[in-house]
């Protein structure tokens, strides 16, 4: 499913990969019901949000006519939020209760960095932090996204309840690729 991270919470930033075919838009620091409730507007059309019209290459993108997209879009496209620093866990609870947000990802590095911790994910300040918005997005209707690393850590999340899961980014996957390739060779 393609999923585009935007860089900052204003609807501009996803109307161009939602017009592209993106099916879900994620935004940052989403750290209040304000900031939620944007993420929902940005991501839907004009009766539930504040996305106009233009979508030229997403019905084609998905084989669907002009009208079938727009009639589909609200129910499919993904309104995503990135819960990254600690001044969400004051207004957690209210940020769940957004209608139409989808999921909120846990964003530990962000998390981390704004608890003067930057790095540090297992330090127990942050340990708690993040089960404490585990427990509140896992109460609500909203998915719990996280990033893990490792099957390990992979499988340790899913069994804490999250449902959806990052696991890599475009330079850490590629990353990976090519140092398996190296030790391949090194190994020759």
């Amino acid at each position: 499913m393609p999923l585009v991270r935007v860089a900052a919470g204003t609807n501009w930033q996803a109307k161009g990969p939602l017009d592209l075919g993106a099916l879900g838009i994620c935004f940052p620091m989403t750290t209040t019901r304000a900031a939620a409730e944007s993420v929902v507007r940005a991501a839907r059309y004009l009766r539930l949000g504040d996305r106009f019209s233009g979508p030229f290459y997403a019905p084609l993108r998905w084989g669907l006519s002009m009208r079938e997209y727009l009639d589909r879009a609200d129910e499919e496209v993904l309104a995503i939020g990135t819960v990254g620093h600690i001044d969400a866990l004051n207004s957690i609870s209210e940020i769940v209760t957004v209608p139409g947000l989808d999921l909120l990802f846990i964003g530990p590095g962000d998390l981390t960095t704004s608890m003067g911790l930057k790095g540090q994910a297992d330090h127990p300040d942050v340990v708690t932090a993040i089960s404490t918005l585990e427990a509140a997005i896992r109460k609500s209707p909203v998915v719990l996204g996280g990033v893990a690393t490792t099957p390990e850590q992979a499988k340790a999340m899913i069994e804490r309840g999250y449902r959806a899961l990052v696991i890599g980014f475009d330079w850490s996957l590629l990353q990976r690729g090519i140092g398996s390739i190296l030790n391949g060779i090194q190994a020759a």
